[in-house]
């Protein structure tokens, strides 16, 4: 729950955003609510009409896409696609493609099944969604495929803990969050893992496969996301490798979307309990 301060202070910035969406200023309302994180903000547009929520994200995509599109990623499923079905197919496109994989795979989930194929049109590129998100909605809705970010971080074998390090300080620019080090081999199959703290505690010349574990809890592409997130809290992981039928490592789930899977099941079933179907208005 929001503290009493916090819920306070987003009741004025709502009041505020409303009073400039009403008056025209719309550029005023982007640039407040750059100040605040994307989870408040969704609750911050929550509290305003449909159209002037609109007018509001619009204007704060055009100072900043990428925060936009991380809010309409937290969007509840209902408001975030009545926000891209107001969207040109290439406003669509262009907003995908600033998102993470997972992220834009998601919002996907939310489109008309039309609207997705014309996204898929190779010979329109200015409303044509990524290679790389293309080959993520090959995966199955709620599996751990589409649940996946492809973006992560791995290390050959073959390397010392002092080559692991430099290859980690090369990427770090470019790494949102490093939970664990995965090790693989030549053909990318998942052998073992390796923690910050080993990589600290043990001589540059050390070689990974002596100190990685190769007792590594994984998941394969197709496996459902409830089972995904309940591995994730059983076994108190901050996030799980995901596997192809070759035993590749091909993506990566964190916790903070396990929590996303738990919360969206919890809430079907106390629908399921009252009768009421989730696609449903309450």
């Amino acid at each position: 729950m929001l503290s009493m301060e916090r819920a306070r202070k987003l009741e004025i910035a709502t009041g505020s955003i409303r009073k400039f969406a009403q008056g025209g200023s719309l550029p005023r309302a982007a640039n407040l609510l750059k100040k605040f994180r994307s989870a408040d903000i969704v609750e911050i547009l929550d509290g305003l009409g449909a159209q002037e929520r609109m007018g509001v994200w619009k204007a704060l995509r055009a100072v900043d896409a990428r925060l936009a599109g991380d809010v309409l990623a937290e969007m509840p499923e209902r408001g975030a696609a009545a926000i891209l079905t107001e969207l040109s197919p290439a406003e669509v496109a262009h907003m995908l493609r600033s998102l993470p994989v997972d992220d834009a795979a998601h919002l996907v989930s939310l489109l008309p099944d039309e609207l997705v194929d014309n996204l898929q049109d190779e010979e329109d590129l200015d409303r044509t969604i990524s290679p790389e998100l293309a080959g993520h909605l090959t995966y199955e809705e709620e599996t751990a495929g589409r649940l996946m970010t492809t973006d992560v971080f791995a290390l050959a074998d073959n390397l010392t803990v002092g080559e692991a390090t430099r290859a980690l300080q090369e990427r770090a620019d470019h790494l949102e969050m490093v939970f664990y080090l995965y090790v693989v081999d030549d053909r990318r199959h998942l052998v073992g893992v390796v923690s910050l703290r080993q990589l600290l505690l043990n001589p540059p010349a050390t070689p990974l496969r002596r100190i990685m574990s190769e007792d590594v809890i994984s998941v394969r592409t197709e496996a459902d996301q409830e089972e995904v997130a309940q591995s994730i809290a059983r076994y108190n992981l901050l996030a799980l490798p995901v596997v192809d039928a070759e035993n590749r490592l091909v993506g990566l789930i964190t916790v903070d979307d396990a929590i996303d899977v738990l919360r969206e099941e919890a809430t079907e079933d106390l629908y399921a309990l009252a009768g009421v179907n989730v696609a449903e208005s309450l």
